[in-house]
């Protein structure tokens, strides 16, 4: 069952945690948007985080609502059984748990805020793995929505 949290209660040195800290420094102040501030992806640069890059699936929205993974990280791969990179965003995936996908993004999109969530994954022979997520919109600066970057760690895994 997804369960949303506050960042607050994830461990600092956690993969999500270290993330969204990174994240927080992308923001940038766009008073002419919807948002006070959000973050630009043109000042995300994967160098910033080598040990939070494997926990990180990174979706490219494909132009008709749906979404791309176009990066699969290699804990990523290990905790799913399997590689999510060059799939659409729901295969996979039960439809309770991809409608629960689609809210978030489009919450994230909404608020131009990051999102957590405590879950069990909800792959078959996976749903026994707890895992911290976080999910943390890039947008460009005309205020479109150019990623959704999704980091997906065990509870118990440390950076």
């Amino acid at each position: 069952m997804l369960q949303h949290i506050e960042a607050t209660n994830l461990p600092a040195t956690h993969p999500v945690a270290a993330f969204s800290a990174i994240w927080m420094g992308c923001r940038k102040s766009a008073s002419d948007l919807p948002a006070a501030s959000h973050a630009i992806w043109h000042l995300f640069d994967p160098i910033d985080f080598p040990k939070v890059l494997p926990w990180i699936l990174l979706m490219k929205p494909d132009g008709s609502g749906g979404y791309d993974c176009v990066v699969c990280g290699g804990r990523c791969q290990e905790i799913f059984g399997f590689n999510y990179q060059g799939k659409k965003l729901g295969e996979g995936l039960p439809a309770d748990a991809y409608a629960d996908r689609q809210k978030e993004f489009q919450g994230v999109i909404d608020s131009r805020d990051a999102l957590y969530s405590e879950t069990q994954l909800p792959i078959p022979d996976r749903d026994f793995i707890t895992v911290y997520r976080g999910v943390f919109p890039f947008f460009e600066e005309d205020g479109s929505l150019a990623r959704i970057a999704v980091v997906i760690s065990p509870v118990n895994e440390r950076i």
